[in-house]
């Protein structure tokens, strides 16, 4: 029993992000992996990170893109954004005009996350 709680805690802060970020951005929609990326960050990141995500609920054209990510199947809609210099934002246009927020990581975790978003993309 006593192994699972810091899993358990986690899943339960997975879900309050979860509803707090579906409830406040009402122009996005919300990978969980981004989530649990967001909650990997330190708290500073994470409100820098934040202020990214509101930036993009309200003008997504408004938000400084720091490079197009090239996909091995051509699609090359997914992009990158980053925040607090050591921040990475993974996110494209849905056909909807939604953004869809695919992953949150830093400059270590961009490897993964790259790859996980040419696994969406596919």
């Amino acid at each position: 029993k006593n192994r699972n709680k810091p899993e358990r805690k986690k899943t339960k802060q997975e879900k309050q992000i979860f509803k707090r970020f579906n409830t406040l951005y009402k122009n996005l929609h919300i990978e969980q992996k981004a989530v649990e990326g967001f909650l990997a960050l330190n708290s500073e990141q994470q409100l820098k990170a934040e202020k990214l995500i509101h930036s993009l609920d309200i003008d997504p054209g408004q938000v400084k893109v720091k490079r197009k990510v090239f996909l091995k199947k051509g699609d090359s809609n997914v992009l990158e954004t980053e925040f607090a210099y050591y921040g990475r934002l993974y996110w494209k246009m849905n056909s909807d005009g939604k953004v869809h927020v695919i992953t949150i990581g830093t400059k270590d975790s961009q490897k993964r996350d790259l790859g996980y978003v040419e696994n969406i993309a596919g």
